[in-house]
């Protein structure tokens, strides 16, 4: 049976070989040191010694994950910015307080570089840059846990075609990283529909001499500058 310690789970058995896991170290920062100590009573019946079994751990870095990002948001032609995100975001780091930089990205398979926009407007002490050639948003600069949360659920997208964008759903990529580690990338989905735009007629005037015709086929057709 495992004995609960600090830091881990310590089993012993009858023969003295034992097994110890460290399974409770994740709050370790990086290089951080902990011991998790246990106590024992060796007896030959009639006399007991004492002594300490101790176990130094030393913390690795847990990379950050992201929770709650996966919902899908409609968007419709001409609608402007919206937040990506419908919904709630979490960042969650067992080790760390800040997060350092993220990305947010519309996925390769799904990116229309013409028309697919993904903006953030500075703020929390992190900035923002987009890169229209690969479809990424960066934001950069360290800043605590929930101010990355904050500022990622801030993130918006905007389609820079009024007139017939592509519709279909854009995939959404998410991934924050603690300046050691990379958070495994979740995904979020944006569904773009189109409206039916209305037609614009443009008046027409033309010249004629009494007892004459004219027709399309001298003249334009009456539907040539209308849309």
């Amino acid at each position: 049976q495992a004995i609960q310690g600090a830091l881990g789970e310590l089993t012993l058995e009858e023969d003295g070989s034992y097994q110890y896991v460290a399974n409770h170290s994740d709050a370790l920062a990086t290089a951080e040191t902990g011991l998790d100590s246990f106590h024992y009573i060796l007896s030959d019946g009639k006399l007991d010694s004492t002594a300490n079994f101790d176990f130094e751990i030393t913390g690795v870095n847990d990379a950050p994950f992201l929770v709650d990002a996966i919902r899908t948001k409609k968007y419709i032609e001409g609608q402007g910015n919206i937040t990506v995100i419908d919904g709630s975001l979490d960042i969650i780091d067992a080790d760390d307080t800040n997060i350092e930089s993220a990305s947010v990205s519309v996925s390769s398979g799904t990116y229309e570089s013409s028309e697919d926009v993904l903006g953030f407007n500075d703020a929390f002490g992190i900035t923002g840059a987009w890169n229209s050639s690969n479809g990424t948003l960066s934001l950069t600069g360290s800043a605590t846990l929930s101010n990355y949360i904050n500022a990622l659920q801030t993130v918006t997208y905007k389609n820079s075609d009024d007139i017939n964008p592509v519709i279909g759903l854009r995939t959404i990529e998410w991934l924050v990283n603690d300046g050691e580690s990379n958070s495994i990338a979740v995904n979020s989905q944006l569904d773009v529909g189109g409206r039916n735009d209305s037609p614009t007629s443009v008046d027409e005037a033309e010249e004629v001499d009494a007892g004459s015709s004219i027709s399309a086929a001298t003249k334009s057709n009456l539907l040539a500058n209308d849309s």
